[in-house]
C-alpha cells in the first residue's frame, strides 16, 4: 500500500478468465481499515455486492447500466445524487420466481455454465 492505494494482481488461465472472482479474491487479501472500492460496469451482479456486503469496513461504488442488462432497480432511481438502500430476493429457480415475481421484488439469475471445452476434438487444428 502506497500512497493509500492499493495494487494486486490475479493470473488466471485463457479459458477460466473470471474478473468478478478475481476481484473478490483480491479484496479478501486486503486487511486495512475502512477502504472504498470503485467498480465499473463489467462487475455489476449480486454476487459482487454480496461479497462487498459480507467484507468488514468495504465500502462499493459500481457503476451500473440502466435497462435490461443491469438491475431493474437502478432504473426506477432518480437522474440525481442519492443514497438508497435496495433489498431484493435472489433465486436460480425458475419455478420460484415464476410462482413469486409478482407478489415480491425478486431476480432471476442464471447458473454460470462452463463454456470453455478443456479438451478440443481430433478434428480441430491449430492454424497458428
Amino acid at each position: 500500500m502506497a500512497d493509500n492505494t492499493y495494487q494486486d494482481c490475479v493470473f488466471q488461465p485463457k479459458a477460466q478468465i473470471d474478473e468478478r472472482t478475481a476481484a473478490i479474491d483480491m479484496l479478501k487479501k486486503l486487511h486495512v481499515g475502512p477502504y472504498i472500492v470503485l467498480m465499473d460496469r463489467g462487475y455489476t451482479s449480486f454476487n459482487m455486492v454480496e461479497n462487498c456486503n459480507r467484507f468488514s469496513n468495504c465500502y462499493y461504488v459500481i457503476r451500473s447500466k440502466t435497462g435490461k442488462s443491469a438491475f431493474k432497480e437502478v432504473e426506477a432511481l432518480p437522474d440525481q445524487e442519492c443514497d438508497v438502500d435496495i433489498s431484493c430476493r435472489v433465486t436460480d429457480s425458475n419455478y420460484y420466481y415464476m410462482t413469486h415475481k409478482d407478489k415480491e421484488n425478486i431476480h432471476l439469475i442464471k447458473r454460470q455454465r462452463k463454456h470453455y471445452k478443456k479438451l478440443r476434438s481430433k478434428n480441430t487444428r491449430n492454424i497458428h
